[in-house]
């Protein structure tokens, strides 16, 4: 089996080698970590402010103690199932408010899990027949007693996306 031709663009090996604390949370089912330095806090309920004619991933912004952070819808963003309440929001509720780059950034999770230690030697890279938005932000995988989990790369994730929020009639 061959990797996908972006594979040497997409996969990367976890951030550092050793033993290393990473936020685990679930996102449609499936669970999904972070760095756990990349996280500043936890929010639940933070009120979401839509942005016209942003892509789809984008929940919109949250103000943050003064603070603008864009909200990234995960399920979106990953095109897994979106699940939204009748006013058309998203149903999750929970911030992972990050600061991996300069600027801060709130992903939009189901369930935040724990911080767990893994060793960076037991993540595997992602192997994908093809590039998806998925397999874009996920950089390794971690066979977990529990099932796996997914190593994301934050700066994919943040990175725009080029598919506009659907018009409504």
């Amino acid at each position: 089996m061959h990797p996908s031709p972006h594979a040497s663009d997409t996969i990367t090996p976890p951030p550092h080698t050793g033993v290393g604390r990473y936020a685990a949370f679930l996102v449609a089912g499936r669970k999904f970590v972070v760095p756990a330095t990349d996280v500043a806090e936890v929010l639940r309920d933070g009120r979401v402010n839509k942005v016209p004619r942003a892509p789809e991933s984008l929940a919109g912004l949250l103000n943050l103690r003064g603070r603008i952070v864009p909200v990234i819808d995960l399920r979106r963003r990953l095109g897994l199932p979106s699940t939204e309440s009748a006013s058309g929001r998203p149903t999750a509720t929970v911030h992972l408010v990050l600061q991996a780059t300069e600027e801060w950034s709130s992903l939009l999770v189901d369930e935040i899990l724990d911080v767990i230690e893994i060793d960076a030697a037991r993540f595997e890279p992602v192997v994908s027949q093809q590039q998806t938005d998925a397999t874009d932000a996920t950089t390794a995988v971690y066979a977990s007693d529990d099932g796996l989990m997914y190593l994301l790369d934050i700066r994919q994730v943040l990175r725009p996306t080029t598919r506009p929020r659907p018009t409504t009639a």
